[in-house]
């Protein structure tokens, strides 16, 4: 992304925060906080992909125990 394209990208995040403050009454401290970004940490990588593969296994678990428990297969 270049320079302009960062400006009006700026520019029409002001303009929806301006538009939001004038519709909502809000103070700048609470518009502050919908701008603010926090960067996303490598701990947060590892625990994302650690509850999506805990998550798969257990699927393939409780798909396993209900086709041998409930439908029966042999």
């Amino acid at each position: 992304m270049n320079d302009h394209d960062k400006t009006i990208e700026k520019l029409q995040r002001d303009d929806r925060i301006r538009e939001y403050q004038e519709n909502t009454e809000a103070t700048k401290e609470e518009t502050d906080a919908i701008d603010a970004v926090e960067p996303w940490l490598p701990i947060e990588t590892k625990m994302v992909a650690g509850s999506l593969i805990c998550g798969v296994i257990a699927l393939i678990i409780l798909a396993t125990l209900i086709h041998i428990f409930i439908l029966g297969a042999h």
